[in-house]
């Protein structure tokens, strides 16, 4: 695929005829598109495989992602462990269920479920294959249980597990890397009060003083985006709180909103006129 110049398209209504007339001004420049896609669960590969043939799968993975001949999806979304769409068994699980001794409380980290027939870095190299070319953003719901503060009271990460959980984030970069995947953005928490039970005080925390200063004592080129907060509104009040932060906001590489409210995309253009040059990506809806 060869990339070309953006082009940038201004509507210009014609009241008389009703018709909806574009002109191009390449003069004039706005946001960059990264791309489009949707994301990588364990239910989507689960159905793909009920197709009786691989070439019938193939074709599907085909028309999703090739550039010539199918969508080209080339942002794709991944996770991090457990989801509300795990489908290849119904138990939860994170990368580190079990807590190792204090010398290595993740000495028992293992991405074994996600290299499954039914697993992520399957979906993800199958997609490959079928000549996917896509960046690769990975939000997580929950940390290891052993993680929170409380299980079932307060979902919270316990301040003593804050390096633990930067070195969880670091070993799922590391393990997807050993096997031949890149994740481009690690996002931190997904909806967070909503899953794990983080305000956004105790987030600038874990950012600034833990999972930035480890991912580049880790020499990963992962970028780290700021959550996925479920509303325009949220994006607002969580993230220049952090962003403010003159030692946090050298970790953020992008910004990550859900659209389930609709109707306040000027909270959207006031953080992209507040913070310029970070990337704010719409990342479900």
């Amino acid at each position: 695929m060869t990339e070309r110049t953006p082009l940038l398209l201004a509507p210009i209504a014609d009241p008389s005829s009703g018709v909806l007339r574009f002109t191009v001004d390449d003069r004039v420049e706005h946001q960059r598109i990264v791309g489009f896609g949707a994301s990588f669960l364990e239910a989507g590969l689960v159905t793909l495989n009920t197709l009786p043939t691989v070439a019938e799968q193939d074709a599907v993975l085909e028309m999703l992602f090739d550039r010539d001949t199918g969508a080209g999806f080339s942002a794709m979304k991944t996770v991090i462990g457990g989801t509300d769409f795990q489908s290849a068994s119904p138990d939860w699980y994170t990368y580190a269920d079990v807590r190792g001794p204090d010398a290595d409380p993740l000495a028992n980290f293992g991405i074994d479920r996600d290299l499954g027939p039914n697993g992520l870095v399957t979906y993800i190299r199958r997609a490959r294959d079928a000549g996917g070319d896509f960046l690769l953003q990975a939000p997580m719901d929950f940390p290891p249980d052993w993680m929170l503060v409380e299980l079932g009271v307060n979902h919270n990460v316990d301040p003593a597990h804050y390096e633990d959980l930067a070195n969880y984030y670091v070993r799922y970069v590391e393990a997807y890397e050993a096997e031949g995947i890149h994740v481009d953005l690690v996002s931190l928490f997904n909806e967070p009060l909503n899953y794990t039970h983080i305000p956004r005080e105790d987030l600038l925390v874990v950012l600034r003083d833990h999972v930035g200063p480890a991912f580049e004592r880790a020499g990963l080129t992962t970028g780290i985006m700021l959550g996925e907060v479920w509303s325009h509104a949220w994006a607002r009040e969580w993230y220049p709180l952090i962003l403010d932060d003159a030692a946090a906001r050298p970790f953020v590489d992008a910004m990550g909103y859900h659209s389930y409210d609709f109707n306040l995309y000027s909270d959207i253009a006031w953080l992209a006129d507040t913070y310029p040059g970070i990337p704010i990506w719409q990342t479900e809806a």
